[in-house]
């Protein structure tokens, strides 16, 4: 009888095996099988966290590109995607196509890995995000990391060898080892994210309401703080800015990005615009003594390099916020209208 029972303690033991050999399995037939990636794909969007913000991102380029209207595309960060409302642009011209593509702590050296997307969607226009964001030292940022594994990682796995050109050399050495060379580490690469992937199939397809992410308006609309409440974040805010900004930006791996990014796109007929969008007074006013010289110094650099159109509102008073850094619904309806207004008088729509 004693084998019997150790028999069956052995076969529990190995359960956990079997488990993640049979899970491996099915995520490998899943990424080889066209039809069902793309179910896989589609079933992330209302996810919440950055791989599903990031797999609708690269879900919208196929739709981009069969749009026929004069497209345009906004690059940035949270700031792009809470300040910019599509809708409000579209209003200004029929044949006008707008596409948010904020993303959370986006950088320059991070959506240079979509420009050979964004070039193969041919939008007629590409507005870049110009703020701290952009002259970011990433080597201070230790919150960055696991959007610089899961960025990395889903462009080498999604695009193909010749896609990968546009900015597989720019990557910096202590990155590399999140690139995704083959069907192996495709497989870890995606059995990382397996919960939040079964959870959110599982989810959808329980829903009867599920939708898509909005390309148009896609703001979370984060909760409106009162004076009060933003000085008490003020000394923090100063905190982590503290070492925000690249002491050299002719060595900044996000300015050498934006070289990338701009001559890719230009090379390929396709108008650049940058805009700088405000912040709100408090943070400026309240800054340490010439906390924005380095920012300001960069700034300047940046249009010396280029002779392209700068819609800067960085240190604009006339908008409403959210917080210190992020518009609020009045605030985004109005900055959006002026932007499109003053693209039309510049000649860009």
């Amino acid at each position: 009888m004693q084998p019997k029972m150790d028999f069956i303690e052995n076969f529990a033991g190995l359960r956990p095996l079997f488990f993640n050999l049979i899970t491996t399995g099915i995520i490998i037939f899943v990424l080889s099988n066209p039809i069902t990636y793309h179910l896989y794909l589609s079933n992330m969007d209302q996810d919440s966290t950055f791989h599903a913000e990031q797999n609708q991102i690269y879900r919208r380029f196929e739709s981009i590109k069969e749009d026929e209207n004069y497209k345009v595309i906004f690059l940035g960060s949270s700031m792009t995607r809470e300040d910019i409302d599509c809708i409000v642009i579209e209003n200004y011209d029929d044949s006008l196509s707008c596409y948010n593509l904020g993303s959370s702590s986006d950088i320059p050296y991070l959506r240079l890995l979509e420009i050979p997307k964004i070039i193969e969607a041919k939008p007629d226009l590409v507005i870049i995000e110009i703020t701290p964001n952009t002259f970011t030292n990433i080597s201070n940022l230790d919150y960055l990391e696991p959007i610089i594994e899961l960025r990395i990682g889903l462009a080498s796995t999604i695009q193909n060898e010749n896609e990968q050109k546009y900015w597989r050399e720019n990557i910096l050495e202590e990155h590399e080892k999140y690139l995704v060379d083959n069907s192996i580490e495709k497989t870890l690469f995606w059995n990382k994210y397996r919960q939040d992937i079964l959870n959110e199939g599982i989810r959808n397809s329980l829903s009867s309401d599920a939708k898509e992410i909005d390309m148009k308006n896609p703001a979370r609309n984060y909760s409106v703080k009162n004076d009060s409440e933003l000085l008490q974040l003020m000394d923090s805010f100063y905190d982590e800015k503290g070492s925000f900004f690249s002491n050299n930006i002719e060595k900044s791996i996000n300015l050498f990005s934006i070289e990338i990014m701009v001559n890719s796109l230009i090379s390929n007929g396709i108008d650049v615009v940058f805009q700088s969008q405000p912040i709100n007074p408090l943070a400026i006013n309240n800054a340490p003594e010439n906390f924005w010289d380095n920012y300001n110094s960069s700034v300047n650099k940046l249009e010396k390099k280029y002779n392209i159109t700068h819609y800067n509102h960085f240190y604009s008073e006339n908008y409403t916020f959210a917080d210190l850094t992020h518009l609020d619904y009045e605030g985004r309806k109005n900055y959006s209208s002026n932007f499109a207004k003053f693209l039309n008088e510049k000649g860009h729509l």
